[in-house]
């Protein structure tokens, strides 16, 4: 009977002990939550964005001949990526200024997806890998590993494609960037999103450069939309064609 009783008193010990722990986990897991950055956001003001190309960057000589070349055979205006719907691509995606063109932050526990309306862009930030696959061929936007600080998320990007010699921005394929993402409560602009940057890329820059984003959360009912560059180029180039059939 005292053994029973003892088995007994173990095993109510046991199940406190497991309630008490079960309960102290989900206190700890809530205590960690992290930041929601969900939401439409746009572009606060132009003076608020900080690039890594301006304030006299320390270029390489390297880089140095890229520009010029660039400059010395191409209309910087008329013949630059953009103008023909070629996205540049990061660090510049979360740099543009224009404040017509929100984006779009989709995020799930294990990756945040940005969607950018200007040039009808997207980034992916893995939260739940810590190395780039051994069979990423490399992209624009590079690919991005995201972990959590506290509230921040830092991601560290790397794995990007070389940039164009004919371009004011200038990336190779050694670039490497780290971001700290974070939620402020702005005197001006309200709830806003603050993204911190550092740029490493020894083919362009003698030393790290750093960057900026400050974006402002979008009004009930915003939404991303359709950029549609390659569109509209192409009807531009029908409707010339027409116009010289016209003529015939």
């Amino acid at each position: 009977m005292i053994g029973l009783i003892k088995t007994l008193g173990f095993r109510c010990s046991l199940i406190l002990v497991v309630a008490i722990f079960q309960a102290g986990c989900s206190t700890l897991e809530t205590a960690i939550q992290p930041t929601d950055f969900n939401g439409v956001w746009f572009v606060t003001e132009y003076d608020e964005i900080k690039r890594p190309d301006e304030d006299n960057p320390s270029y390489t000589e390297e880089a140095l001949r890229r520009l010029d070349f660039y400059k010395s055979h191409f209309d910087v205006v008329s013949e630059s990526a953009v103008i023909y719907c070629n996205p540049i691509g990061m660090p510049w995606a979360m740099l543009a200024r224009a404040r017509d063109y929100p984006r779009e932050v989709y995020q799930t526990k294990d990756r945040l997806i940005v969607f950018f309306e200007y040039m009808d862009e997207y980034r992916v930030i893995y939260l739940n890998q810590t190395e780039v696959p051994k069979n990423w061929l490399g992209s624009k936007m590079g690919y991005s590993l995201g972990h959590w600080e506290g509230k921040e998320l830092v991601v560290e990007t790397s794995g990007y494609l070389e940039s164009s010699e004919a371009s004011n921005f200038q990336r190779s394929a050694e670039a490497r960037t780290i971001e700290r993402w974070r939620l402020i409560d702005h005197p001006k602009y309200g709830k806003s999103l603050e993204v911190e940057m550092e740029l490493t890329d020894p083919v362009i820059y003698s030393e790290p450069r750093y960057a900026r984003a400050l974006w402002k959360i979008g009004e009930p009912g915003a939404l991303v939309g359709t950029y549609g560059c390659p569109a509209t180029l192409w009807e531009e180039y029908v409707d010339k064609r027409i116009e010289e059939t016209e003529s015939e």
